[in-house]
This record gives C-alpha cells, sequence and structure tokens, in this order.
C-alpha cells in the first residue's frame, strides 16, 4: 500500500516504527533526506524536528523521544524498563505475591514505534492535500499509557484500579491452567452448553451444572471458582488431546508456547483491491473541511466510515479515525450492545466522537439501511467471523460491486482463511508472551492488559490510512485482512532468541543494577533530596539498597556507603539529560506496602550519581 514510501531512519528507536512501514510497502533506511518523503529519528537528534522541517517543506518528521518534544520533562532521560513502569504497563503484570514484571521485550518502544509509523501514515494523507509536511511528535511515556486502554476505561467507568491478578484475565474470562504435560489457556466463553455437556461427560461439571452457571456475567464475577473446577478437569488430559477437543467445540482455548514453537512472524494485513477500480485520484475530490479560526483541516476530514466493530480491537482503530476527522458512524445490533455505561468509561473512550446507529440485523429492512450506508461509505470494517458480514450481503466483493472506491477491513484473530476462535489473551499464549514472561522458576504470568487487542486496534487504523492514502494516489479502492495473532507475532518479532523465562531482564544491553525493588512501608519515614535537578525520595529499607549493591558490577561496588540506618533512593522518574548522566528510575504509587521502583543503570557515570544518593 505504501510503495513509492521512502522513510529514512537516524537514531536507535527508528526501527521499531519502520517495521511497521516495512510491512505496509514502504522503503526504509538510510538515505537521503532529499530523497525522503519521511524521517524517523530518535535521540539528541530528534530535537532538531524543527530545523529539518524549515529545510524541507515537504519532509514528514517522527520524532521519538521519551517525553515529546517540549513540556516539562522534554529532555529527561528513559529507557524501556523506566518507560513500562512509569506509564502504568509494568504494574500491570504478574501475580500478585511477587513483584511485577515488565512486558516481554521493549514494548514501551514498540508502543512508541507504532504511534509514530500510525502518525506518518496519517501525515502523508495531510500532504495530499496540502502538500506541505508536519512534524510527528511521539512521547514514549504517552505511546505506553495509550497501551492501556481498558485499564483507564474501567477506572473511569466504576473506580475499579487495575492490579497484578497473574493470568486471570482482567475480564475474568481467561486463565491459564494445567495439563498433565504443560500449562494451557482456559476459558469459559464460547458454547458454555457444550462446555457443560464436556465436563458432565468427564464427570468433573461439579456444580457447574445448575442452570445459573449460563449466565455468562455470573462467570464472570465469580471467575476464581469457575476456573478451580476446569483446572482440576484439565489436569486429566494432555495439551494436544485438550485443545483438539476445544477446536471442534469452537472454544477459546489456546496453548500456552514459548517463542520457539510459535513459528515465524505472520504477515499482520493482506490486501485485496477492489476488482473494478475507480478514477485515479477521485480520494482527493473530497473538499477537507476547514476548523472555525483558520486552523489546518485534520487529515480525514470528509471520510465517511461505517463501523461495525465491538469490544475493543476495532472501537479503537475507528476511534483513531474519529479522533482525525473521519464522521464515524456506528452500527449497534440491537441484540448485541456493545458495552453499558454510555457516557464515559471504557465503552465511552473507545466510542467517542462517533454517530451512533441502532439496527436489528435479522430484519431485512435493517440489513438494507446498512448496505444503503455501506454503498457511500469510504471506509468499512468490522471484526466478526468471516462468514457474519457475508451473510448480511456486506462482505467485500458485495460492498465493491455498489461502491468500487471503498475500503473495507476486517479484523480477526487469525484473518479471514482461518475460521480459528480467538481472542486477545488467546494470541498472548500462542505467541510466547505468557510463557515467557515469568520469574525464573516461577509459573506464567504473562501480560495484565489488554495489549493484543489495543495494538490490533492501532494496527488496523495504521493499515486504513495507509489504503486511504494509496486510494488517493491511483483511485482504487480495496479489502484489508488485519490478522491480530500477526500484530502480536510482530511486537515480538525482535525476540525470536529467547529460550526460556526472562523476568525483568532488560532488553537493552546489560544495566546493572537493573530491576524492579520494593520499596519501603512507612512513607512518613521519606525524606526529599534533589540530583541532577531532579527530587529523588528516599523511603526504601535498606535490605534493598544491599540488593542494589550486590548487583552493581564490582567495579562499581566501591563507591557505594551503606550505614545501618541508610536508605536508598527512589528518583520518582527518569533524570534530565541537561544533567550529568544519571539513573534510569521510576515508581507507580499502589496501596499498602505493594510499591515498587525500577531502576536501570547503564554506565558508570549512572552508578556514582545513584551511589550519591544512597
Amino acid at each position: 500500500m505504501l510503495s513509492g514510501v521512502r522513510v529514512a531512519l537516524r537514531g536507535e528507536l527508528a526501527g521499531y516504527a519502520a517495521d511497521w512501514l516495512a510491512g505496509l510497502g514502504a522503503e526504509v533506511g538510510d538515505m537521503p533526506l532529499d530523497t525522503a518523503d519521511a524521517l524517523i529519528v530518535s535521540g539528541a537528534d530528534a530535537f532538531h524536528a524543527a530545523a529539518l522541517l524549515a529545510t524541507q517543506p515537504r519532509l514528514i518528521v517522527a520524532a521519538i523521544t521519551p517525553f515529546g518534544l517540549d513540556g516539562p520533562r522534554a529532555h529527561w532521560r528513559t529507557c524501556d524498563t523506566v518507560a513500562q513502569a512509569l506509564g502504568g504497563m509494568l504494574w500491570l503484570n504478574g501475580h500478585a505475591h511477587e513483584p511485577p514484571l515488565r512486558g516481554l521485550g521493549a514494548q514501551a518502544y514498540q508502543c512508541a514505534g507504532l504511534q509514530a509509523a500510525l502518525g506518518i501514515g496519517l501525515a502523508l494523507l495531510a500532504r495530499q492535500r496540502s502538500g506541505a509536511g508536519q512534524i510527528v511528535d511521539v512521547s514514549i511515556h504517552e505511546s505506553v499509557v495509550a497501551s492501556l486502554e481498558h485499564a483507564t476505561g474501567r477506572y473511569r467507568q466504576d473506580g475499579t484500579i487495575a492490579a497484578r491478578q497473574g493470568t486471570l484475565h482482567w475480564s475474568g474470562a481467561f486463565r491459564v491452567g494445567q495439563c498433565r504435560d504443560g500449562p494451557v489457556l482456559l476459558s469459559h466463553l464460547g458454547d458454555w452448553t457444550a462446555l457443560r455437556e464436556w465436563l458432565q461427560a468427564d464427570g468433573a461439571a461439579a456444580d457447574l451444572l445448575a442452570p445459573r452457571w449460563a449466565d455468562e456475567a455470573l462467570r464472570r464475577a465469580n471467575a476464581a471458582h469457575v476456573f478451580d473446577v476446569l483446572d482440576a478437569w484439565a489436569r486429566r488430559y494432555t495439551t494436544a488431546a485438550l485443545l483438539e477437543r476445544a477446536a471442534l467445540l469452537r472454544l477459546p482455548f489456546a496453548p500456552v508456547l514459548p517463542l520457539q514453537q510459535a513459528g515465524s512472524p505472520s504477515t499482520w494485513v493482506r490486501v485485496e483491491p477492489a476488482a473494478s477500480p475507480s478514477r485515479p485520484g477521485s480520494a482527493a475530490t473530497v473538499a477537507p473541511r476547514s476548523a472555525a479560526g483558520g486552523v489546518p483541516a485534520r487529515p480525514l476530514d470528509g471520510v465517511t466510515v461505517l463501523d461495525f466493530t465491538w469490544v475493543v480491537a476495532g472501537p479503537l482503530a475507528t476511534r483513531v479515525l474519529a479522533d482525525f476527522g473521519a464522521e464515524v458512524i456506528k452500527v449497534e445490533r440491537l441484540e448485541a450492545p456493545d458495552g453499558a455505561a454510555r457516557r464515559g468509561g471504557l465503552f465511552g473512550n473507545l466510542n467517542r466522537g462517533k454517530r451512533s446507529l441502532g439496527l436489528d440485523m435479522n430484519a431485512a429492512d435493517d440489513r438494507a439501511i446498512a448496505r444503503s450506508l455501506a454503498a457511500r461509505a469510504d471506509v468499512v470494517v468490522d471484526n466478526f467471523s468471516p462468514r457474519v458480514m457475508a451473510n448480511w450481503g456486506l462482505d467485500a466483493a458485495a460492498i465493491h460491486a455498489v461502491n468500487p472506491r471503498a475500503i473495507v477491513a476486517g479484523l480477526s484473530a487469525f484473518g479471514r482463511a482461518d475460521g480459528r476462535v480467538g481472542y486477545g489473551p488467546t494470541l498472548q499464549a500462542m505467541s510466547g508472551f505468557t510463557w515467557h514472561m515469568r520469574h525464573a522458576d516461577g509459573a506464567p504470568a504473562g501480560l495484565g492488559f489488554a495489549y493484543a487487542d489495543v495494538a490490533s486496534g492501532y494496527a488496523a487504523a495504521l493499515a486504513i490510512v495507509a489504503a486511504l492514502w494509496r486510494r488517493g494516489v491511483d483511485g482504487r479502492g480495496g479489502g484489508l485482512d488485519v490478522a491480530q495473532c500477526g500484530v502480536v507475532e510482530q511486537l515480538l518479532a525482535r525476540q525470536r532468541g529467547l529460550a526460556d523465562a526472562v523476568g525483568n531482564a532488560s532488553p537493552e544491553g546489560q544495566p546493572a543494577p537493573h530491576g524492579i525493588y520494593p520499596c519501603g512501608e512507612d512513607e512518613k519515614r521519606a525524606q526529599v533530596h534533589r540530583c541532577g535537578g531532579a527530587e529523588v525520595e528516599l523511603s526504601t529499607p535498606n535490605a534493598s539498597v544491599a540488593a542494589l549493591h550486590a548487583s552493581a558490577p564490582p567495579q562499581l561496588r566501591t563507591s557505594a556507603r551503606i550505614s545501618p540506618s541508610s536508605e536508598s533512593a527512589i528518583v520518582s522518574a527518569a533524570l534530565p539529560t541537561s544533567a550529568p548522566p544519571a539513573v534510569c528510575t521510576s515508581t507507580r504509587l499502589a496501596p499498602s506496602s505493594d510499591r515498587w521502583i525500577a531502576i536501570a543503570v547503564f554506565d558508570d557515570a549512572d552508578w556514582q550519581r545513584l551511589a550519591a544518593v544512597i
């Protein structure tokens, strides 16, 4: 879709965005800026973005920095572990009785890379209309926060503060159990009757035969009990035998696989050109609207999106389109409403800026309304299994027969050609996230938030934006088949060499000390000092100081002077780069004594500054 687009790379983090763009056909690499459409830059050079744009006014400059190009933390340092901790990602991963776990690989950088790629796609669309380049300002910190849609949405909805709960999914619908020969992801979603009858036939149903357990909400609310029954039952089977039967019953069970068994990364999006091309350049015939006061039009002003998505991944993709100017018409099925709280909360955040249309898709008249809207839409999006849209007469072939300019996008767990049932936790278990995210000799824990769904939503938005840009070049509509399994595999493409549990090991060189350390329980003992222009809070017990000292390289340990009454340093965020080199640290507030700090020391100067505090 992006063939002909040339993207120059500068800086260590540029590759995280380039991977997504290359997957869409862009040429990425080291090239002269006067031949490039876009530049992805990180590190100190990112702060020269404005000067670069001044000399190359058509250039799109995506600057990836820890906290953005301006603001009070613009020149503060970070690293992937600190970014995960400060953004809230790390806090949600792991078992409740263990320290929090960092996401497998450099997932803070992956989040920023995906946001940068999406920003470049939107800027390319804007340049088709204006002829001008622009700066895409990507904050690693904000990119991490943006990956936590379910956690922040639940807090706004009902005040729930998400916490670590091992492999029990936040929805209460999935948990890792144990077969005779290894772990397996279990679920009570899908055909409950079929699962109940299977349990009954094995004499393992316990009290789950009672009619009240047919209520999915009740099962979610009592997930611990439901999964205790399922766990005891699963131990009778080998993993292969259990999964084979589950697949026949279309139950969303999944193997918990290491990376070596997960296979090579698959294509995350497949493009299906429309059979009949429309007039070249027709996409540019939509006149962009200008906001009041002369503010430039948004990249997607004038674009109409017919949105059949629900739950998380699909609504997030179309929410992004609405944020950047598209008119999104969300079709809500009366027989299966998407979400409860209509304002705020998770549903409200995922669907802000959209119009809502309630239709009974079982009724012929309502299906006719949907088809008439699809005939005029620029984009039609769904995240059902492939047969659903076809049964309604709204598959890509039917839409393109009356609207060849349309971009028809489908999101599914494994792609349109694969009939397997899958959800975000399914994909995380099968990809390696769940297996490798555990402490040494510990049980698999995996991700504690809806990462697969959120990343897939942003990736789908990127694919749709790229398809709209291509339509502006050649006038062709087309189909997009976005496989969420491919998106998850792309997030781990740089981690293929792992063999076992990684715990909180750094993906960036060999910093020492590096890890997640417990903080003190008595906040009244806290003192505040200043280190390199930043405040540091002293409240960690002496035992943690000893752990830090022991984990430092031998040549660095002599600088630490620890007295019986001394306490270690907690730096509330990464320290400024304008100061001498400093430790990368952060803390996430939590109730009671469940407080932790992420620390990464990369060189002697880092250690000297930490030692000066402790």
